[in-house]
This record gives C-alpha cells, sequence and structure tokens, in this order.
C-alpha cells in the first residue's frame, strides 16, 4: 500500500497519455504494474485503476497541508478572514487552496 503525497496528483490511462481524473494528498493506493518511472495503481475505493508517476507516491502516510485564502467566511471568534492565508489538514474546509503537498 503506497500514499500520494502531492495535493493533486494526476492520474493517466498509460505512462505519458491522456490524464483520466486525479487522486489526492493521503489516498491510498495499490500498485498494480511498474513501468520505468511509472506505477499502474487501483484506487481501493473505487476499484479503478490508472498509471501515476512514482516520484509522487510516499510508504508513510503524508502529513497533508493546503495553504488557503479564506472567502467571505468567518473566524471562531466570529470576525472575517478576508484574504488571509491559513492551513488546513486535508479533509477540513479548503477555500480557494493553493496546494502544497508535504
Amino acid at each position: 500500500m503506497l500514499f500520494v503525497k502531492v495535493m493533486e496528483l494526476h492520474v493517466r490511462d498509460a505512462p505519458g497519455q491522456a490524464l483520466q481524473g486525479w487522486l489526492t494528498c493521503g489516498n491510498r493506493v495499490e500498485v498494480v504494474g511498474v513501468d520505468r518511472k511509472w506505477v499502474q495503481v487501483r484506487a481501493p475505493e473505487t476499484g479503478r485503476t490508472g498509471w501515476v508517476h512514482r516520484d509522487f507516491l510516499t510508504q508513510k502516510e503524508p502529513r497533508c497541508v493546503a495553504t488557503c485564502v479564506c472567502m467571505e467566511t468567518r473566524t471562531q471568534s466570529g470576525r472575517r478572514c478576508g484574504k488571509v492565508s491559513r492551513e488546513y489538514r486535508v479533509g477540513g474546509q479548503l477555500l480557494a487552496c493553493v496546494a502544497r503537498g508535504g
């Protein structure tokens, strides 16, 4: 079992070919095949398979963080965030995010 270590990983039909979708940071995948720097993976949740570049996978569960910009939301104290950058763990509320893998 491997984990996606970038915020958005393109999944392709074949190595370097057409994009069929994406996985997100922290998603678990099973290795189905290998072709040099490309790994054919299967997502256990959906059963779908595709190819991803091996540089974006890791054996250890990554700490996934996205840097986000709050837009018209309020902080816990009730103040508006405006354009304040904040970090949220993946799975939290993500608004207008600039992705960064960890």
